[in-house]
């Protein structure tokens, strides 16, 4: 399998003669707003919702309902950490992500060594592991079976309406952040409304060496 990492020339250098892989917390993602890129809100979240509501069983009175409220399942998105890449060349992306060149990773094997190399021996990232494949797109309606107590699968799902990105991502945590039931769960009803934020996101660099012999650059001009 081969992937694409859609960039500005600008970073290009210090990508393949450095290995210089930036890794963003998905709460940038959730937050990016841009004219073309559209940002996902429900970026480390695995939402439920019905047209009908959510159905509620009372397990004490035995009576069921319909409720307008819709379920949510997160993750710790100050502390989950992804690069993303698509499966596919082309030139739309490339515009869509303000972007003038593409990389071609031609040996994704060996790149995928040399990343878990760097990920296990950094002590910061726990579970100590990193985590890829090609990104689950889903219907908000799909019944979210027991991956509401994944991590891992949650941040590497997203919403349909980005299935035309054809994502593959790699990812790995701080602080036990994709670890065995380390999210959060509840009801909402409404909007989900934007929070002012003015901290700085968070970031992790990994480097990995020169990977230059492994791609094959594709100029979008």
């Amino acid at each position: 399998m081969k992937l694409y990492k859609y960039l500005p020339s600008k970073y290009l250098d210090s990508f393949l003669m450095e290995g210089v892989f930036l890794f963003r917390a998905l709460s940038y993602f959730q937050d990016y707003e841009d004219d073309l890129v559209r940002g996902d809100k429900y970026e480390g979240v695995l939402k439920h919702s019905r047209s009908e509501g959510i159905r509620i069983n009372n397990l004490t009175t035995g009576q069921s309902f319909n409720a307008p409220w819709y379920f949510e399942s997160k993750v710790d998105a100050e502390n989950v950490f992804v690069f993303c890449a698509s499966k596919k060349l082309c030139w739309d992306l490339g515009k869509e992500f303000k972007s003038d060149v593409c990389v071609e990773l031609t040996n994704l094997e060996q790149i995928i060594i040399k990343l878990q190399s760097a990920v296990r021996k950094n002590k910061k990232i726990k579970p100590n592991k990193l985590f890829h494949q090609g990104v689950e797109y889903y219907s908000e309606e799909d019944a979210p079976g027991i991956k509401w107590a994944f991590p891992e699968e949650i941040a590497m799902r997203k919403l349909s309406d980005f299935a035309d990105q054809e994502e593959y991502r790699f990812a790995f945590s701080l602080n036990g952040a994709l670890e065995f039931s380390r999210t959060s769960q509840e009801l909402r009803i409404g909007k989900k409304l934007k929070v002012q934020r003015s901290a700085p996101y968070p970031e992790f660099v990994l480097k990995i060496g020169n990977i230059a012999k492994w791609c094959k650059i594709h100029e979008l001009t």
